[in-house]
This record gives structure tokens, C-alpha cells and sequence, in this order.
């Protein structure tokens, strides 16, 4: 693991920020692992939502089912037939009015 000290202080102390690999490996469109995991947001049979070190991470499909969780060491293993796997709410449209209305 690899550790970053950032310049942010709260109540006078320095955060220290934990960055973990991000990966994303699906085999035969079945088994997928993810690492990177930050927080799992929900999980059910279509859709499982969650946040990663490079943002938030949508996977849909049929089955889905979360095999292992191990947020400490940031690993999530999937089961089922995965459809999508989509990153969202980095980069949206409010950079993109910021470009438009300069």
C-alpha cells in the first residue's frame, strides 16, 4: 500500500491519505475483481454500486452476487453475468457548463 500526506489540515493536524491500486479484471464476463475498493454503497442481484481510488464504480447484470469484501485491503469479487462496469459522478456535465459559459 501506498501512503500520501496531503497539505489539508484539520484541527491543526496533517491528514494522511491512503491510496490503493485500482484494478479491474472480469473474467469470461463472470467473475470480476475490482481493487481500489473504498466503500461498497449497495449490492443487489442487477446492480452493485461502490466507491474506488479513481471513483464511483456502477456494475450491472443478472446475478450479481458480492463473494468477498475486504475493504481494508480494498478487494471486491464478483459472481454472475456482468453486463456493465461504469464509472460515473467524475468529470460530468459541471465541467462541461464551466467549458461552455467561460
Amino acid at each position: 500500500m501506498e501512503f500520501k500526506k496531503t497539505n489539508k489540515l484539520t484541527n491543526g493536524k496533517n491528514i494522511v491519505e491512503q491510496t490503493l491500486p485500482s484494478n479491474i479484471i472480469l473474467n469470461d464476463r463472470k467473475n470480476l475483481n475490482v481493487t481500489g475498493v473504498l466503500e461498497l454503497y449497495s449490492s443487489g442481484e442487477t446492480e452493485i454500486k461502490l466507491k474506488t481510488g479513481l471513483g464511483n464504480l456502477k456494475i450491472t447484470g443478472a446475478n450479481l452476487k458480492p463473494e468477498r469484501l475486504d475493504l481494508e485491503a480494498g478487494v471486491l469479487d464478483v459472481s454472475g453475468d456482468v453486463d456493465s462496469i461504469l464509472y460515473y459522478g467524475v468529470g460530468t456535465s459541471k465541467s462541461f457548463l464551466k467549458r461552455i459559459f467561460k
